[in-house]
């Protein structure tokens, strides 16, 4: 067998990354007895990480399952505890990678798939609505879906929603994400603002009045009540804008 061959083997035996060199396919599960990593413990280490995640994001019911490792995959024995890592924001998709590695004497690192079974509350937009419309209560419902199907950014809370404006039309029943809403603008045009200026050893505060409408971060003119000076700020919060002295 050449070696691409080979390499494309290995590529459908292994739906893991094995790292560094220190895991190679050899007969046997791998036990602790005979100075092997146990692959049941890697796949628990694994399902703990997405397990915690997943409570933490409020999921605490979801069945977590790593899938099975090649039972002739052989890791050295690890003489520190499992460490694991992955990105959160994938366990939205109902499956995940969780990397789990060993930082001992022999360290390798591997990355095992896990699935999640799971449903969530989500926000839908029932439609049909033109693109610009502010979204009320009426437009707005929530209803539990399996979180395998659900795109990979949605909505959990209808206040979350409320006072956004569509991006585009909506036809029907449209799950709502961040990007199919328009972020609120904190401040209106007209609005009252504090105007705070700050140096290094100074903040000054001062009335003024919004001529523009925006968003947290976003630079505005904002008239100087005492003053009727017109300076740009930015936006820090409902109330406050900010220029540099």
């Amino acid at each position: 067998m050449n070696v691409r061959m080979l390499t494309a083997h290995r590529r459908l035996l292994l739906p893991i990354i094995v790292a560094l060199g220190l895991a190679f396919p050899l007969p046997g599960h791998g036990q602790a007895g005979d100075g092997m990593q146990p692959l049941d413990s890697v796949a628990a280490a694994a399902e703990q990480h997405a397990r915690g995640l997943l409570q933490q994001g409020g999921l605490a019911d979801a069945v977590v399952k790593a899938s099975a490792l090649d039972g002739r995959l052989r890791l050295k024995l690890c003489d520190v505890p499992l460490e694991t890592f992955g990105n959160d924001n994938a366990l939205r998709g109902g499956r995940t990678t969780v990397g789990v590695r060993c930082n001992g004497a022999s360290p390798w690192t591997l990355y095992v798939p896990v699935a999640i079974t799971a449903s969530t509350y989500i926000v839908l937009v029932d439609g049909p609505l033109p693109r610009g419309t502010v979204l009320t209560a009426s437009h707005l419902r929530r209803e539990q879906r399996p979180l395998g199907a659900l795109p990979p950014q949605y909505l959990t809370e209808i206040d979350d929603a409320l006072g956004r404006t569509l991006t585009r039309a909506v036809t029907g029943t449209t799950i709502a994400s961040p990007n199919l809403l328009q972020a609120r603008d904190l401040v209106a045009k007209g609005q009252d603002v504090t105007i705070l200026a700050s140096g290094t050893q100074v903040q000054v505060r001062m009335a003024g009045v919004a001529l523009q409408k925006g968003q947290q971060g976003e630079r505005i003119d904002v008239k100087n009540t005492s003053s009727g000076k017109t300076v740009q700020a930015v936006i820090v919060d409902a109330a406050t804008v900010q220029v540099p002295l």
